[in-house]
């Protein structure tokens, strides 16, 4: 099915899913992916805000159905060659001994449940006979509880369903078999992308009873993680400190790396709240690292990236004190090391709109930014290769066609009309000519052959994010 040519109007859009976006059922990844992107193409967020929201939600809806049918065929493909349990019990030998009456009986241990058995019950609710499929799942998990193949048939099940049980979450399900089987496999996979969704889940008793059962120093700081980003989301800093004070007698003095990366992390987090209590965290944090001196060797990035970052928490802090920055920057710049990038575009695309339109304006905030708090706008910088590097993942085309051969000519008129002005008062002129050609100052003063011109700009970063910021939304 070709992409569907959608007209502006909401009220003319299908109802169907998979009609909104041009697929059929049983679409593969990579298709639904491919359709999504260009439908999004013309319906930008940033245009197109509540058109945008109607397609992700379609998409989100299709791409459940596929990963769920992906993860069964793929758990099929890698029993194919395994002989069934049937098939084993067939071609076993019959014993040549005796029969033994007065032996004792072994206990009756339920069968494991085929995955025969389980596709058909799916293949029944997928007819519409979800309730039956789901009460004899709920069965045959009473008799072999924490069954991780069970356990993800009943969540997804849930999931698409959730009136089959209302009492229930689908997440119960998920924690059965994570702490009957360990973090690991299709579960944990699962869970961690529950808890990216929904951050009350993750700060909730039920993820606690997970994060408290488990054992492994890897797995303990991956769920720490997941948890203290939530938490950070929510306000909640004492999860962390509840959090740190358990992994402390876990981790501190066995695996003394991964317990000082944890506080690194967690120093991070806290770093984007304000208040006494996040301050006197990272405080006694800070003290705890000092003890591993024999580590910092090891962990000098971290801790660089650590001391980076809470310069910038510092910046963001004087800068709301003295109002000396759009809100939109700051919002965007705060929510950069504690939300995972894919939550920070949409603000940082709503501050770069305001800076196409006031491009002028938006150079004397950096400038003044720069002044007070050039860390802040070095984290703008990294926002802003991120963004770059989400667009490059797209569509590499659209971010590397400016700067052909063609606009050579333009720039060396450009340097002819203006070029012995001092640097102070070219700046302006240069912004302003670069935005229109869509060519870098880089690249002007590389043209130029002028050392000074090229020093000033390389040292201009208040006017290179202004124009990297601008080219980067246009694309």
């Amino acid at each position: 099915m070709s992409a569907p040519q959608l007209p502006e109007d909401l009220n003319q859009w299908p109802s169907d899913v998979y009609e909104l976006l041009g697929v059929r059922p049983g679409v593969g990844p990579r298709e639904l992916r491919r359709a999504y992107t260009q439908i999004i193409r013309k319906f930008k967020p940033e245009q197109y805000p509540e058109h945008f929201r109607r397609i992700r939600e379609a998409y989100e809806a299709v791409l459940r159905h596929v990963e769920f049918y992906q993860m069964l065929h793929g758990a099929n493909a890698e029993q194919d060659d395994a002989p069934k349990p049937a098939e084993t019990e067939a071609t076993e030998p019959p014993s040549s001994e005796p029969e033994r009456i007065e032996m004792m009986p072994r206990p009756w241990t339920p069968p494991a449940p085929t995955e025969n058995n389980l596709d058909e019950l799916w293949r029944q609710a997928c007819t519409g006979d979800e309730a039956a499929a789901y009460r004899r799942l709920v069965e045959l998990h009473e008799q072999r509880p924490g069954n991780p193949d069970l356990c993800v048939r009943l969540y997804w099940l849930l999931a698409l369903s959730p009136e089959l049980a209302p009492r229930r979450s689908p997440c119960d399900w998920l924690v059965e078999g994570l702490r009957a089987n360990g973090f690991q496999g299709t579960l944990r996979e699962l869970y961690r992308r529950e808890l990216l969704e929904d951050a009350h889940e993750a700060i909730g008793d039920r993820c606690t009873r997970v994060f408290r059962s488990l054992h492994a120093p890897g797995q303990l700081a991956d769920l720490a993680e997941w948890r203290w980003q939530a938490a950070v989301r929510l306000g909640r800093w004492q999860l962390l400190d509840d959090d740190l004070e358990y992994l402390h007698d876990r981790l501190s003095r066995d695996e003394d790396e991964t317990w000082v990366r944890l506080l690194i992390s967690a120093c991070e987090h806290l770093a984007s709240l304000d208040g006494p209590g996040p301050d006197a965290l990272i405080a006694e944090c800070h003290k705890q690292i000092k003890r591993y001196d024999h580590l910092h060797t090891r962990l000098a990035d971290a801790l660089d990236r650590l001391d980076f970052l809470l310069e910038v928490a510092r910046g963001l802090r004087l800068l709301r004190l003295q109002s000396r920055a759009p809100q939109t920057f700051l919002l965007a710049v705060a929510a950069s090391w504690s939300r995972p990038f894919a939550e920070v575009r949409p603000l940082l695309l709503e501050y770069l709109e305001q800076t196409t339109r006031y491009p002028d304006l938006a150079l004397a905030h950096f400038d003044d930014i720069h002044a007070a708090a050039a860390p802040v706008l070095g984290q703008f910088g990294n926002l802003l290769s991120l963004l770059a590097g989400s667009i490059a993942d797209d569509d590499p085309a659209r971010l590397y066609a400016a700067e052909v051969d063609s606009v050579v000519p333009l720039i060396h008129e450009f340097l002819a009309e203006f070029g012995q002005r001092t640097y102070p008062r070219l700046r302006l002129a240069l912004l302003q000519f670069c935005l229109r050609e869509l060519v870098s100052p880089e690249k002007v003063a590389e043209l130029s052959r002028d050392d000074q011109l090229m020093h000033a700009v390389s040292m201009d970063g208040p006017l290179r994010y202004v124009y990297e910021g601008c080219r980067l939304f246009w694309a």
